[in-house]
């Protein structure tokens, strides 16, 4: 079933839902006879941000269950990360070179080795990936008692109230940590609205985009910023200095591309006061029940 609250559903129902589903089509990927390895990896990856981004919503409700399974998904996918990155950059540069029509033969080997390398030591990582999501599958959320926005509204400010922190430090300080945070944050609320989808309004779903589109190109800049630092710590293994300096050139100009229309999307977007979003959202919500 869909990543969503259903009507025909309570809240607690719904979280166990979602849980559920999440977690086992990640646990059925890593356990699976012979893994694509990199396709096993992303899909993990995502399954437990969107389990943790759940949980996050309603977490006051959960008492020391969110706090003893959010440490643990996060753990699984730390571990996970290594593998993930390492197929990231390849299709980074791979991107790089189609936009600027140009190729990086030197950084492509590099990057390709790495990834040869993180694969092959991969399997003793994915089973216990396996071992963590089936311990977290046996644990199932508790039940929460409330059953209407007022449940949801908290962790939906809250979420939205560390995006507008996050962006006014981005502002301050236009280093690639900051804007990791940033996009982390966006990520969060991007999957509390994906969970909100059902509310039947065309303006919720046009928001839900737009998040989802900001997110898309904040990860693409955290992924050029996490390639040009590992070119910058080695220069010599990825490649001549004429070729690592038109690298880096293309690198930074797409950063700047990037950039300049994110902020442009997270200013419009994170305008709103944290309690004007959560009304927005709560008069579809009541509109949806109805």
């Amino acid at each position: 079933m869909a990543y969503r609250l259903l009507k025909s559903e309570s809240i607690s129902a719904s979280l166990r839902r979602i849980v559920a589903e999440e977690l086992q089509a990640g646990f059925r990927q890593l356990t699976r006879k012979r893994p694509d390895t990199a396709t096993a990896v992303h899909e993990v990856r995502k399954s437990i941000k969107k389990v943790r981004a759940a949980l996050r919503l309603v977490r006051d409700q959960l008492g020391p269950y969110y706090s003893t399974e959010n440490a643990r998904l996060r753990e699984i996918s730390r571990r996970l990360a290594e593998a993930r990155d390492a197929e990231a950059m390849l299709q980074t540069l791979s991107d790089l070179e189609e936009r600027t029509d140009r190729s990086f033969p030197s950084a492509r080997d590099r990057l390709g080795a790495e990834r040869a390398k993180q694969q092959s030591g991969q399997r003793g990582v994915l089973k216990e990936a396996a071992n963590g999501l089936r311990k977290t599958l046996e644990d199932e959320p508790p039940a929460i008692p409330e059953n209407d926005f007022s449940t949801l509204a908290p962790g939906l400010r809250k979420t939205f109230r560390q995006g507008r922190k996050a962006l006014r430090v981005v502002r301050e300080d236009s280093s690639d940590a900051n804007y990791h945070d940033l996009r982390k944050r966006v990520k969060d609320h991007w999957y509390h609205v994906r969970l909100l989808g059902n509310l039947g309004s065309k303006r919720v779903r046009e928001y839900e985009k737009r998040l989802k589109r900001l997110g898309n190109w904040l990860g693409d800049d955290n992924n050029l910023a996490v390639l040009r630092q590992k070119i910058h710590s080695q220069p010599g293994a990825y490649g001549k200095p004429v070729e690592i300096a038109a690298l880096q050139a293309a690198i930074q100009k797409r950063q700047r591309q990037l950039r300049r229309k994110a902020l442009a999307y997270a200013e419009e977007i994170y305008g709103k006061k944290p309690g004007e979003m959560a009304g927005w959202l709560e008069r579809r919500w009541r509109a949806w029940k109805k």
